[in-house]
């Protein structure tokens, strides 16, 4: 979350006010951005990982955050999927395998047995 709140920030032109952000959390009972990272748990992961990313995802730091949590997943059987040439995870990410199903359908196969 850290990476996401970092650069939505910087895309609303607030990123200034980040510990402010943070603070107005805590007091809503919530966690601070560096509390929610996947980085914290990932090592506890140990089934086979397809994880799919955009590259130039606008919304975060990529390559540096995904690569980062997919380095410390804790699965022997992983891989990474960069989709390249675009910034909308929405539009382009989270449709990725209903567009192209020959890229999930092998590691289903492979793992779900």
């Amino acid at each position: 979350m850290a990476a996401i709140y970092d650069a939505f920030s910087e895309l609303q032109g607030i990123q200034q006010y980040q510990e402010l952000i943070e603070l107005e959390l805590l007091k809503m009972g919530g966690f601070v951005a560096g509390e929610m990272t996947p980085h914290h748990w990932a090592p506890s992961v140990t089934m086979p990982v397809l994880m799919l990313q955009v590259l130039e995802d606008e919304w975060t730091r990529n390559p540096e955050d995904a690569q980062k949590t997919f380095d410390l997943l804790g699965s022997k059987e992983k891989e990474l999927l960069w989709i390249e040439n675009t910034k909308k995870r929405f539009k382009d990410g989270y449709n990725y395998f209903g567009k192209h199903p020959e890229r999930i359908l092998p590691f289903f196969d492979r793992y779900m047995k």
